[in-house]
């Protein structure tokens, strides 16, 4: 889906930037602007520069004057707070730059000086190169059609990119790479790329279908070469593209330091910004006692009759179209909201066979009976009735603002997570038939490693393909003073835990995770008798399809080698059995996650907003991605741990409680607040409303 709201995202973050030297909102002197003209740059780059100059000199704040190379070459830079190089300039801003390598451009950003460049020649001339053909040998490309990438039409076809230095921002229907052996920078790529450090990004031809409201803004890529001044970079002609003067304006202003967050003159959080949170702050009293009752009241996988029956309720108090009995106890609210995006929102429903100990006065006390007739405790020791509280008060809190979104909504209960059999069972009942297709699917879940009020996010694989693996081994039982009238299955066993610890240490590529875990081993009744079985439980842990491949054959292959080796008749050999609840691991797409994360970060602040590490834990989420055609998900994690007591950890190193032990309990208000918050907002990131 579009693929051009994508696109004017890329856009917004194509700030090369660090700290800058900047003047603060209290100094609000005129900005001098410096105007490159290129003497050779003929009709077009004259028009070019007469916008410019038009838009400057017509808004409040500036004082634009033309300069050359000649005077650049002189110092001339040194009496302006930004240079400015418009669309349609080329060879002379090359030359201008080449000189003395060029050092008078670099003095100048070093000093905290801005640098706009709004041309395929100045992202050249800034990086040391001067002509197309030193395009070619810069991204090392087999084929371009460089005539009309010159001229910005038609298709840019590059077949290789093999360069350290350079990120490409493209467009669909202008650039295109098959292969790449270098960072390449797509539409929604909109934040940090970990481990490297760009000289420059660029943006080809933006010449229509772009909002003026759209710019540069925030802080998100490094450069090695200019360390202290703002670089903005991309291609748009000023007299081809009406309407776009505002981000003319907003690109000089934010080299210049002008739109600093800190400063006054930055421009103030959207109108939608504050009426979420008012809308969470007046809704947290009744978001708590719902907690509450979840939280005092859990069911157990596959019995979730009541919370399913709860969460329903709510959802049509909210104004959904609820259906209930969605694979087994599963909930589908729909809400349209004209035409647009499908989001699906998802939360679990299920709690956990754990006795809780919080010795919280809501603590659950509820004992049930298992699916294989057991008497056992019951208790939210997941946080699904966290998550479950979040998704009503997105629900209410979306419900209230539809004049800022667009779309289609589609939330979900669902059950049997943590069986990992619910989201199977709702997708084979018609979830994406019977209800609206979504174009993105988004879910949270509660930390118990990060503080309550802080968000996580992990792009790419984030958790694990998880299998479970039953292996019974035979043999020849007898007496414990006779053991070469039998066929030990205990020895065997021994030997086949000791042999799968080899998969991941000798078999499976170094640098490919993967865990081989023997969680259960049973055999035998006494001392003196050698039992005719053993019974071995595994978890098998990986992320990529073809390395849980792997690893279950190996286990097939070394348990029956050790059969073979131990002398075990053929029709005694072991019996191993991959469970049907397997859960297939959860990927984030980068581009989505980095683009949520900016999200985050403008609404939570930097430092609220941290990447994870990937786990091995387990999550039936992911399934929801997996089905053709995939549909992006991002799953982010909510912090829930006590500030305090994360401080007390960090300082001791004592460990906090876990998710799934009978002491995790999330701090609720700073944790429903957050997550309710955080997933408004990734919702309204997907579903703009329509542009007036």
């Amino acid at each position: 889906m579009n693929k051009i709201f994508r696109y004017w995202r890329c856009v917004a973050v194509l700030a090369l930037a660090v700290p800058v030297l900047g003047t603060g909102a209290a100094t609000l002197n005129p900005l001098r602007v410096a105007v490159f003209s290129d003497p050779d740059g003929g009709s077009t780059s004259s028009n070019c520069i007469n916008s410019t100059l038009r838009i400057l000199r017509t808004n409040e704040g500036f004082q634009a004057a033309i300069i050359g190379p000649a005077a650049i070459r002189a110092g001339g830079l040194d009496n302006y707070d930004v240079v400015v190089f418009p669309g349609g300039s080329g060879s002379g801003e090359a030359e201008a730059l080449q000189q003395n390598g060029c050092s008078m451009v670099e003095r100048f950003v070093a000093r905290g000086g801005g640098f706009v460049g709004t041309c395929a020649g100045a992202f050249l001339a800034v990086l040391g190169y001067n002509t197309a053909s030193s395009w070619l040998e810069l991204v090392n490309a087999r084929a371009i059609d460089v005539e009309h990438w010159k001229r910005g039409e038609g298709s840019v076809q590059i077949q290789v990119i093999n360069s350290n230095n350079v990120i490409l921002a493209g467009c669909s229907n202008v650039f295109s790479a098959q292969y790449f052996n270098g960072p390449l920078l797509m539409p929604g790529d909109s934040t940090n790329l970990p481990g490297y450090e760009q000289d420059a990004i660029y943006l080809t031809d933006v010449h229509s279908n772009l909002p003026a409201n759209i710019m540069p803004g925030t802080t998100c890529m490094t450069t090695s070469r200019y360390k202290l001044g703002r670089c903005v970079l991309f291609s748009f002609h000023p007299e081809l593209t009406p309407g776009l003067e505002q981000m003319d304006v907003r690109a000089v202003k934010w080299a210049a330091g002008r739109l600093d967050s800190a400063s006054a003159s930055a421009p103030e959080p959207p109108p939608c910004r504050e009426m979420v949170r008012a809308s969470v702050r007046e809704q947290y009293p009744s978001l708590f006692e719902f907690y509450k009752y979840l939280h005092s009241h859990p069911e157990l996988s596959g019995q979730e009759a009541n919370s399913a029956a709860r969460l329903a309720e709510e959802l049509g108090k909210a104004g959904f179209q609820v259906t209930a009995g969605v694979g087994s106890h599963g909930v589908v609210g729909v809400l349209s909201n004209g035409a647009g995006p499908t989001v699906l929102v998802r939360t679990e429903l299920d709690a956990l066979p754990v006795k809780e100990k919080t010795g919280l006065p809501y603590a659950s006390t509820v004992v049930t009976t298992n699916a294989q007739g057991q008497e056992v405790p019951v208790a939210h020791a997941c946080g699904h009735d966290l998550h479950m509280t979040c998704l009503i008060g997105v629900a209410r809190v979306l419900g209230h603002l539809k004049e800022h979104w667009q779309g289609t909504l589609v939330f979900i209960g669902q059950p049997a997570e943590e069986t990992g059999q619910g989201a199977r069972a709702m997708l084979a009942d018609g979830l994406f038939q019977r209800f609206p297709r979504p174009d993105f699917c988004l879910a949270l879940h509660d930390s118990a490693e990060l503080p309550a009020g802080r968000l996580g996010y992990t792009p790419g694989w984030t958790q694990a393909n998880v299998d479970s693996v039953d292996i019974l081994i035979h043999g020849v039982g007898g007496h414990g003073a006779y053991p070469h009238k039998t066929k030990d299955p205990v020895v065997l066993a021994a030997q086949i835990v000791l042999d799968l610890q080899t998969i991941v240490s000798r078999e499976v590529r170094p640098g490919e995770p993967a865990v081989v875990t023997v969680g259960s081993i049973h055999g035998g009744t006494r001392y003196n008798v050698i039992p005719d079985e053993v019974r071995l439980q595994l978890t098998v842990r990986s992320y990529t399809d073809e390395v849980r491949r792997q690893t279950l054959e190996a286990i097939k292959r070394i348990v029956r080698g050790q059969a073979i080796a131990a002398g075990i008749p053929e029709d005694l050999f072991p019996e191993v059995t991959i469970a049907d609840d397997s859960t297939p691991a959860l990927w984030n797409p980068p581009d989505l996650a980095r683009r949520m994360a900016g999200v985050f970060r403008a609404w939570f602040g930097e430092t609220n907003v941290s990447e994870e590490k990937p786990t091995m834990g387990g999550e039936d989420f992911a399934r929801y991605g997996r089905t053709e055609p995939k549909v992006p998900i991002f799953m982010f994690r909510l912090g829930a741990v006590a500030p305090e007591a994360y401080a007390e950890s960090q300082r001791t190193g004592q460990p906090l409680p876990s998710l799934h032990s009978p002491l995790w309990a999330p701090l609720p208000e700073p944790a429903i607040k957050t997550g309710v918050t955080a997933m408004s907002a990734a919702v309204l990131e997907l579903m703009p409303p329509p542009r007036q």
